[in-house]
C-alpha cells in the first residue's frame, strides 16, 4: 500500500518521476570515495570560516566525477546587522559558475528564534549577499536550523519573500521542521516555497521524536512517511537538490551510507 501511495503521489501530468539524485551532507562523513561508489551525485561541505578547505574539498570531490552540492555557511544577526561568515567572499570567488548553493544560517543574541523583528535588520545585508552571489553566478539558500535566529521553514519563506531576488530562495529540512512542530506541514511547506525551494535535506525519523538521535536516522530507518513530501515536490515539478542528513549517526559510515542509497532508489523505483 505504501509503495503505490508513493507511486501515485510521485505522478506528474501522467508521468511519473523516475529519478531525483541524492547527495550527502558532510555531516554524514562519507569520503569521495564511498559516496562516488555507491552513486550519489555529490557532497556539501562546511565553511566554518576556511574557504581553502573547501575549495579543496571540492576538488576531490569534482575528481571523483561528483559536485559540492552546497556548502554550508553560516551568519550572526546583530543589532547592527548581519555579520556574515568572513570567509565567504573567498568561497564564492572560488566556486563561481560551479551550480554549488551558498547554504546560510543564521544565529542571532540579539533576536530570538523566529522573531520578525529581526527582518528589517537582516534585509540590506541578505540582499548585498544576494547581490555578491549573483556576480558569481551562484544561488542562496537560507538553512532554517532549530534554536537559530532563522529557525523554521516558515521564517525562512518570510524572509525569502522580502529579499525577493531571484537567486535568493530557502532549504526545507525536514529533521529540523519536525525538531519545531512543522513535520506535519512539510508538503504545505513546500508548495509555498514554489520555486525559491533550492534544496531539501531528508533522513529516516521516527515521528513524534524530538532529539536527533530519533529525528536523523539512516533513510531506512523510523517510521516517517516521505510521500506526502515527495508527492508535493513532484506535483510542483521540483528540480532542485535533496541531500542526506546524517548528523549523529553512529556506526560504519559504508553501511550507513549504502542502506540510506538503497532506500532511495527504492523511492524512486516505486515511482516508475
Amino acid at each position: 500500500m505504501a509503495g503505490l501511495l508513493l507511486s501515485l503521489m510521485l505522478t506528474v501530468a501522467g508521468e511519473p518521476l523516475t529519478e531525483w539524485p541524492l547527495f550527502a551532507m558532510d555531516t554524514a562523513g562519507g569520503s569521495p570515495e564511498l559516496l562516488a561508489e555507491l552513486g550519489y551525485s555529490g557532497q556539501s561541505g562546511t565553511l566554518n570560516g576556511n574557504a581553502r578547505a573547501v575549495l579543496e574539498q571540492q576538488k576531490k570531490l569534482l575528481a571523483r566525477g561528483l559536485r559540492m552540492n552546497a556548502v554550508y555557511c553560516g551568519a550572526e544577526l546583530t543589532a547592527e546587522g548581519l555579520k556574515i561568515d568572513g570567509a565567504l567572499g573567498e568561497t564564492m570567488a572560488g566556486l563561481a559558475d560551479s551550480g554549488t548553493i551558498l547554504w546560510l544560517y543564521i544565529t542571532s543574541k540579539v533576536f530570538q528564534p523566529s522573531d520578525p523583528k529581526g527582518d528589517a535588520v537582516a534585509l540590506d545585508g541578505l540582499k548585498k549577499l544576494a547581490a555578491e552571489a549573483g556576480r558569481n553566478r551562484l544561488r542562496v539558500a537560507l538553512y532554517p536550523h532549530s534554536d537559530f535566529w532563522l529557525e523554521k521553514a516558515a521564517d525562512a519563506i518570510r524572509v525569502v519573500k522580502l529579499v525577493d531576488e531571484p537567486n535568493f530562495g530557502l532549504s526545507l529540512n525536514v529533521c529540523h521542521a519536525l525538531n519545531k512542530g512543522e513535520g506535519e506541514h512539510l508538503p504545505e511547506l513546500a508548495e509555498k516555497s514554489g520555486d525559491k525551494l533550492f534544496v531539501v535535506t531528508v533522513s529516516g525519523a521516527k515521528k513524534g521524536g524530538k532529539g536527533w538521535g530519533q529525528l536523523i536516522l539512516p533513510l531506512n530507518e523510523g517510521d516517517l512517511d516521505l510521500a506526502p513530501l515527495l508527492g508535493q515536490l513532484a506535483r510542483q515539478g521540483y528540480k532542485g537538490e535533496i541531500g542526506f542528513q546524517g548528523y549523529g549517526i553512529a556506526g560504519d559510515r559504508r553501511k550507513i551510507h549504502q542502506v540510506t542509497m538503497e532506500a532511495w532508489r527504492r523511492l524512486n523505483a516505486s515511482a516508475k
